[in-house]
């Protein structure tokens, strides 16, 4: 079973062309920022034009990844971390004591994205 993630929109009315318009430019990049720039009191385009920015936002980070040497980069420096926090959690667990790495110790206790069965 699929989940319906639409919603009709919160203020009930039948939107005209124009905010019709401006809802479709909502999903372009760069468009997107023009309803939150501006004193727009349409929370409809509001909430349209928050969703574009987060995508326009995963879209221009997926860009940045494609290329080589910025992916080579971020390979490096994401192991290089992962070896620092495994070493300080060898040498705290050698010395008996217990050391939560961030976010990962949070996740690994079931408090992110992986809950723990209880």
């Amino acid at each position: 079973m699929t989940e319906d993630n639409t919603a009709p929109h919160a203020s009930g009315s039948q939107d005209t062309d124009l905010e019709k318009l401006w809802l479709i430019f909502s999903y372009i990049p760069i468009l997107c920022l023009i309803p939150l720039i501006q004193d727009v009191k349409n929370a409809d385009l509001q909430r349209h034009a928050r969703q574009g920015v987060v995508l326009m936002l995963l879209e221009i980070t997926i860009c940045i990844l494609l290329i080589p040497e910025v992916t080579q980069i971020i390979l490096g420096v994401g192991l290089g971390i992962c070896m620092l926090f495994a070493v300080i959690g060898a040498f705290n667990a050698f010395q008996g004591r217990f050391w939560r790495i961030p976010i990962i110790g949070d996740i690994a206790e079931g408090r992110g994205f992986w809950k723990k069965d209880s």
